[in-house]
């Protein structure tokens, strides 16, 4: 940047001389060789040519020429203005353009200092900085997301720390814009694998293809949310509320859903085995081709519930409530080990 600053004005005072130089060579051109040729003179007139024109013929005649030739050099001037009014707009646009990028990086670094303040009032400040810059420099847009990404990973508690009820100010607040990224490509490259942050507010995340392994959204609230084709195994969701959420494909094996609300949830084709769903409100759901095999059903709420094509094979539906043994056996596939 500091190279582009110093060697682009050095080369505009070059190119500066050397249209002063054709100028003035063109000027001299114009009014001594061009204007006798214009009149038949292509040398100087010899002592004989002299005698066969007066003075006053021989002066009329090249000052008529001087005066087309100054119109057409007039119109030359017009031109070298206009381009040197170009090239200066040019040069204006490119040192703005620079100066612009060199405040994006002046505001980019403070903000990523003040995430690492101990105040939190100052680190929530540097999110809100990054998010703006973000909005401003599209350019810039995946280093700020990625670095946010990386705030709440590290800002989170450890998994052996016994984790708050809800997640810090600061860290709820770069979750929420990470989440909510406008970029449709930019969900897959969302890695919140092993963060803690039960009670954190996920409603009309977009998540689709993110990965969410081992993480600790218990009691959440993450209705409306984009979880299609997302990675959830052993994500902890109890008590969370998902009511709404698009999951279809998304891989939930192992997950803990117990006593979740997953009211008409679409987690058609998800991959739940082995999911604790226990007390789950499932209440039209749609369950269409999901793989529960061994999954823990017990107590679940499944009125009106799709599960036309599912895998219930070894799972556990003891005390089910909505549907009876035979509709479930009818619309899914089941097996000996499949409890009732």
């Amino acid at each position: 940047m500091l190279g582009l600053r110093l060697g682009f004005p050095i080369l505009w005072l070059e190119i500066m001389a050397c249209v002063g130089l054709a100028v003035v060579v063109v000027f001299w051109a114009l009014l001594g060789p061009v204007a006798r040729w214009m009149v038949g003179e292509q040398q100087p007139l010899h002592e004989g040519e002299l005698k066969d024109l007066t003075p006053k013929d021989r002066l009329e005649a090249v000052s008529s020429a001087r005066q087309t030739l100054m119109q057409s050099a007039t119109g030359m001037v017009v031109i070298a203005g206009v381009v040197f009014t170009a090239a200066g707009l040019t040069y204006t646009a490119r040192t703005l353009h620079t100066t612009g990028q060199g405040q994006i990086t002046d505001r980019y670094t403070k903000a990523v200092e003040q995430l690492a303040s101990k105040a939190i009032d100052i680190r929530l400040g540097g999110v809100y900085a990054l998010e703006r810059l973000a909005t401003d420099s599209p350019r810039d847009r995946n280093t700020v997301y990625a670095v946010l990404n990386a705030f709440v990973r590290e800002h989170s508690p450890k998994l052996q720390a016994k984790a708050p009820d809800r997640p810090a100010t600061d860290v709820q607040a770069a979750l929420s814009i990470v989440i909510h990224q406008d970029d449709p490509n930019a969900a897959d490259r969302i890695n919140l694998d092993r963060i803690q942050v039960p009670g954190a507010v996920l409603s009309g995340a977009k998540l689709s293809l993110a990965s969410l392994r081992d993480v600790n959204l218990r009691g959440a609230h993450s209705n409306w949310a984009d979880l299609n084709n997302a990675t959830l195994i052993r994500a902890d969701l109890t008590n969370a509320g998902l009511e709404n959420t698009d999951a279809h494909n998304a891989n939930l094996h192992h997950a803990k859903l117990a006593r979740t609300d997953l009211r008409l949830v679409n987690s058609h084709n998800a991959y739940m085995i082995g999911t604790n769903l226990r007390g789950a409100d499932l209440a039209m759901a749609d369950l269409g081709g999901v793989d529960l095999s061994s999954a823990d059903l017990r107590g679940a709420i499944l009125d009106m519930t799709n599960l036309n094509g599912a895998n219930l094979t070894g799972a556990d539906l003891r005390n089910v409530r909505g549907l009876s043994p035979d509709q479930i056996r009818k619309a899914a596939k089941t097996n000996k080990s499949t409890r009732f």
